[in-house]
């Protein structure tokens, strides 16, 4: 039975940020959730992805059990605080990744370069806010069947009771306030896109706001939606697996 330890560091913006950590020999895979991010949506995940890798879960403040929630959220400001935690967990290079929110925030780590980060992993992390109405006509739900959004209503409601309504207005719009294109445009590091195609033709890497460079690989998971972690959790761990496999031989070889 693989060993799992807690971390814990106050970050120098003030915010707490707590992580599990399961220690492996292979790679460092930091994994970021979503906006109201639970442990209950990355199980399944966690269970599929390589038992070598050393895997980083990530609660950022407000997140799961960590509370309380930052005063002034920001997607760069969590980059920052993710790196306090790497720093004192004495993390050199490593990959990262993360869903929808936790996406947004790999790509943000990309400023700081291929002396820190190896490769990113975003799962349907919007690089713009207008991916979501412009490319899938606001769908995030439509292929859920009735167990899964019962879950996620569950998991939202538990998350979300204790919010302040302003506050929780505030840290849920963050992610409008955020562009990923000049990050992506300008970085040579490798970038794995994971996109569920809602049944639907793929749009366009215009409409997804996603520049057409030879490190960003973009790969759809057909009949799923947003929450990628809920629905389809093998496929995903089947993709960042090879990924990570295959940029780490490439570095080392």
């Amino acid at each position: 039975m693989q060993q799992w330890s807690y971390e814990c560091v106050t970050a120098p913006s003030g915010n707490c940020i707590q992580a599990e950590v399961r220690n492996g020999s292979g790679p460092t895979f930091i994994l970021i959730p979503e906006t109201w991010g639970n442990a209950l949506t990355r199980d399944r995940l966690i269970e599929a992805l390589d038992p070598d890798m050393n895997l980083v879960c990530v609660a950022l403040a407000g997140q799961d059990e960590n509370w309380p929630p930052p005063q002034r959220p920001s997607i760069p400001q969590f980059s920052e605080d993710i790196l306090s935690l790497t720093e004192k967990l004495r993390l050199g290079q490593f990959f990262v990744g993360g869903h929808s929110l936790g996406g947004m925030i790999a790509i943000d780590l990309m400023r700081f370069g291929p002396e820190r980060i190896l490769g990113v992993v975003s799962i349907e992390g919007w690089t713009n806010w207008t991916v979501k109405s412009e490319a899938f006509k606001g769908d995030t739900s439509s292929t859920l069947d009735n167990s899964q959004m019962e879950l996620l209503q569950q998991i939202r409601h538990k998350l979300l009771d204790r919010w302040d309504p302003q506050h929780r207005a505030e840290y849920g719009m963050m992610w409008t306030k955020w562009d990923g294109w000049e990050i992506l445009s300008a970085s040579d590091i490798p970038v794995l896109e994971i996109w569920g195609d809602r049944g639907h033709p793929s749009p366009s890497r215009e409409l997804m706001r996603i520049p057409d460079r030879k490190n960003i690989i973009v790969e759809w998971i057909p009949k799923a939606s947003h929450n990628l972690l809920v629905e389809a959790p093998e496929r995903l761990a089947q993709l960042i697996n090879g990924f990570i496999s295959e940029k780490s031989k490439n570095r080392f070889s």
